[in-house]
């Protein structure tokens, strides 16, 4: 269950785009950070979406008290095997690889938050 919940929580985290409060908004120009928003909007939305995925999928294995899921792969096995089995996954893909895609500009343009050392 904690896993739908971190699942929502990052729903709205893409909704309302509070993911761009890490980074240094005046290093960035105008289309980065347009690029960062759009970027970022389906990277944390599809997160949440394989979050979310495996959470129902626990869910479900321990109402019928079987392990059948033990790892994104028996999430991804499971989810294929749905009636939007390869679209579903697809955009699983693209959202994780956007989030990667989020992170690296994240490495490059995070806000420094340290307080200097006197």
């Amino acid at each position: 269950a904690g896993l739908v919940v971190f699942a929502v929580v990052e729903l709205v985290r893409a909704w309302r785009a509070s993911f761009l409060d890490d980074f240094d908004r005046p290093a960035l120009g105008s289309a980065q950070l347009r690029a960062l928003d759009v970027i970022g909007r389906v990277g944390v939305g599809g997160r949440a979406l394989i979050f979310g995925a495996g959470g129902l999928l626990l869910v479900r294995s321990a109402l019928r008290a079987r392990a059948d899921i033990l790892g994104i792969g028996d999430v991804l096995r499971q989810l294929l095997g749905g009636p939007l089995g390869q679209p579903l996954v697809a955009v699983m893909a693209i959202g994780l690889f956007a989030y990667a895609a989020l992170m690296i500009g994240e490495a490059a343009w995070r806000r420094n938050m340290r307080t200097p050392r006197l």
